[in-house]
């Protein structure tokens, strides 16, 4: 049994500092801050993270569940093959992130850009720094044999992961939408009863902060426990 700790749950506020940053800094072909926070969201719906979340910090978490959910809509039958073929877990993520997503050209960078806001906030703020780094616990250099143990220790969490990532995104309407009773009867659909607009700076508020707490309340029931480094590493 390996033994565990736990950070904080995230706060919708915090969920959109991880996804904010300036919009110009997302010009071709980048995530904007609002679809980043629709393709986590979406992607926590139709995945089961629970499993990994222990070996992962929250920024690595988050930049994977919104980088497979955009690969998924975007390019189902890609993603497909490379899951079929057996690429491993550890080798899709950093795929995930620096190949199929402009975020940088290494792992690092990418999540950097992805965490942007989130991390200048911490940087220039003593107390924020120090609450990002409780729900960040890993060293992000031991991401790979994190993620390999997760292999080697939980096939039946990494088996529900890759079942579900192989299959076809949902459709997300608004309320009022006259598609939704359409798209209910095809099975493919969760509402989302909020509207998106564009988070500026460090401006949180309306529509997206509202989604950002639906989305920390989804982050937040996969649970705060999280592996100890040295158990994880053991084989």
């Amino acid at each position: 049994m390996m033994k565990t700790k736990t950070r904080p749950k995230p706060t919708g506020t915090q969920i959109a500092g991880l996804c904010g940053g300036d919009p110009s800094d997302y010009a071709d072909g980048r995530m904007s801050v609002c679809t980043k926070l629709e393709y986590l969201h979406h992607g926590l719906v139709e995945v089961p993270f629970l499993y990994v979340y222990p070996y992962l910090n929250l920024d690595e978490l988050a930049a994977f569940v919104a980088g497979s959910w955009k690969m998924r809509f975007s390019d189902l039958e890609g993603y497909r093959e490379r899951i079929s073929s057996g690429t491993p877990f550890s080798q899709l993520f950093d795929d995930t992130l620096t190949r199929y997503l402009p975020f940088g050209s290494t792992r690092k960078q990418a999540l950097g850009n992805f965490a942007k806001a989130e991390n200048a906030a911490a940087d220039a703020h003593t107390h924020l720094k120090s609450k990002f780094e409780k729900m960040n616990p890993f060293p992000a250099v031991t991401l790979n044999a994190r993620l390999d143990a997760f292999s080697h220790k939980n096939s039946f969490g990494e088996s529900s992961i890759l079942n579900a990532l192989t299959n076809k995104t949902k459709v997300y309407l608004h309320p009022g939408d006259p598609k939704i009773q359409e798209a209910r009867e095809h099975n493919q659909v969760e509402v989302v009863p909020i509207f998106f607009s564009e988070v500026r700076g460090f401006r949180y508020e309306g529509e997206n902060i509202k989604y950002a707490r639906l989305i920390a309340s989804r982050i937040g029931a996969l649970g705060k426990e999280y592996y100890d480094l040295k158990d994880i590493l053991k084989r």
